[in-house]
């Protein structure tokens, strides 16, 4: 998976499904957020097995794929990155 976004839609969309997830869950698995990049779009989604949350950004998508990624992983840049766009690679 390896994609292009805006940093700021990026943020706000992890900020939308993080509402989603409890600090508190039994299972590890819910403290995630599930990314899929599929077409020109990722998509996020969490759940607390009571509600879920999904959201739906527009991107520059390279290669395809789905990964769990835990909530408190920051975003980290590289040197050298533009200050409107990150990317995301598996």
């Amino acid at each position: 998976m390896k994609v292009k976004c805006s940093q700021k839609a990026l943020a706000s969309a992890l900020n939308i499904v993080n509402k989603a997830v409890s600090p508190n869950n039994t299972l590890p698995v819910l403290n995630n957020i599930l990314v899929s990049v599929e077409g020109k779009k990722i998509v996020f989604s969490a759940t607390n097995l009571v509600i879920a949350i999904k959201t739906v950004i527009e991107a520059d998508v390279v290669n395809e794929g789905s990964i769990t990624v835990m909530v408190d992983t920051g975003i980290s840049r590289s040197p050298g990155q533009d200050d409107d766009n990150a990317w995301l690679e598996e």
